[in-house]
């Protein structure tokens, strides 16, 4: 079985000139990145430091002396993630189910999980039968 695997790039900037030097925290602004895309799913793979080309080195000068060196662009990272593609993040992104209210619906966990329909439906009534979600098809869908 071949591990196919999803990846994802994110850039990082921070902020350059005195500013940057007062109040900017390269290492939070990393962990806070890093932290997000681990709680979706997401694992770093690798930093690449960001190499900008003559041109951005030119307006960053620019921008440094129309500021008296309080702000410019600064370099920052590529950081590539990745994550093992699963029949959940296939392709494109599934939208949601149509929810009937703000409650998740238990249509649809009927249709995911027939097993455990019936536990929900009792936590939910707090033990009564549930007249919705019985053994017959549900007319929410």
């Amino acid at each position: 079985m071949e591990l196919i695997k999803e990846n994802r790039v994110d850039r990082v900037s921070f902020t350059g000139g005195m500013i940057g030097l007062i109040v900017g925290s390269q290492k939070a602004r990393l962990e806070a990145v890093i932290s997000k895309s681990n709680a979706d799913g997401w694992n770093l793979a690798e930093v690449i430091p960001e190499d900008r080309n003559l041109i951005i080195w030119l307006i960053r000068a620019i921008v440094l002396l129309l500021t008296f060196g309080l702000w410019t662009l600064s370099t920052g990272y590529l950081l590539v993630f990745e994550r093992p593609k699963t029949a959940n993040n296939i392709g494109a992104r599934r939208k949601p189910a149509p929810r009937s209210s703000g409650n998740p619906s238990l249509c649809s966990l009927r249709q995911e999980r027939p097993g455990r329909i019936r536990e929900l439906c009792k936590l939910r009534t707090a033990g009564r039968p549930c007249p919705r979600h019985t053994a017959e098809p549900c007319a929410d869908n």
